[in-house]
């Protein structure tokens, strides 16, 4: 299957997330970063392949430690793709195998994608995601695995997070190892990579969108655009391993369509 471009970016009011089961979700031209809020949810739709699925504040301790999250969350370094998001479009198939290499970090071995479109993308979208952690603004991750054919939502890879916003304030700064932190987001991955094993196999073309759930006041970028939150009907869910910060919890799980006996 020919190669598509990353999918645009987006966000979704909260209030409107709650009340829909299944909101509709708008799409531009490629590349290009929309928003919605859920208390606002941004939605990013990914690029696509086989089975693919669719895709500061005030003080140094206070911001140190939203810049952990950046890392730690959606594990990744300042100018990289996010690794936990490569793992999940690796692990299912979403884009060649001969299009991701091995990288080691946090002790493991890590792949990420080589494809350009899909680097620029993941970094536009990192790199706005930082800005929002940095403020305390976001609430969760949500990574969406759809039929391209059909549009219907086959799994949904959640990350929860919550931010104490008072330890900005606090006089003395909260203390976690970086390796504390490494640790936590090592087993993170590695469940990721175990939960691959039980879940049901894509064996349609699929594509990945992202969407980022934000404070329903935060100013929206012209580039982002609304999403409804893509619920999957009739799933089931697994919870993963949380993992927290100085200021931060990230709680995770993957809800997947079950499969209808012929």
């Amino acid at each position: 299957m020919g190669r598509r471009a990353p999918p645009p970016l987006v966000l979704l009011p909260a209030e409107e997330a709650a009340r829909a089961l299944q909101g509709p979700a708008l799409w531009g031209a490629p590349l290009r970063e929309r928003f919605f809020p859920m208390q606002s949810s941004a939605h990013t739709p990914g690029p696509q392949r086989r089975g693919a699925s669719r895709v500061d504040r005030d003080g140094l301790d206070f911001r140190k430690s939203c810049s952990e999250l950046g890392q730690v969350y959606l594990l990744t370094e300042p100018g990289k793709t996010a690794f936990g998001i490569n793992s999940i479009l690796y692990q299912r198939g979403i884009y060649p195998s001969e299009t991701f290499t091995r990288v080691q970090k946090y002790g493991l071995t890590l792949l990420v994608t080589t494809d350009p479109e899909l680097i620029k993308y993941l970094n536009n979208v990192v790199d706005q995601l930082k800005e929002w952690l940095y403020k305390c603004s976001v609430q969760k991750l949500v990574v969406v695995i759809s039929n391209i054919e059909s549009g219907e939502v086959l799994e949904r890879w959640q990350f929860d997070i919550e931010c104490d916003k008072t330890a900005k304030d606090d006089s003395a700064p909260r203390e976690k190892s970086q390796k504390a932190i490494q640790d936590e987001i090592r087993s993170v991955i590695r469940q990721i990579t175990a939960t691959v094993t039980f879940l049901p196999l894509l064996e349609v073309s699929c594509s990945f969108d992202l969407l980022i759930y934000t404070d329903k006041d935060l100013v929206v970028p012209e580039k982002w655009e609304e999403s409804g939150p893509q619920f999957i009907t009739n799933s089931e869910e697994v919870r993963l391993r949380s993992f927290t910060t100085t200021i931060h919890k990230v709680n995770s799980m993957v809800a997947y369509k079950i499969p209808v006996n012929d």
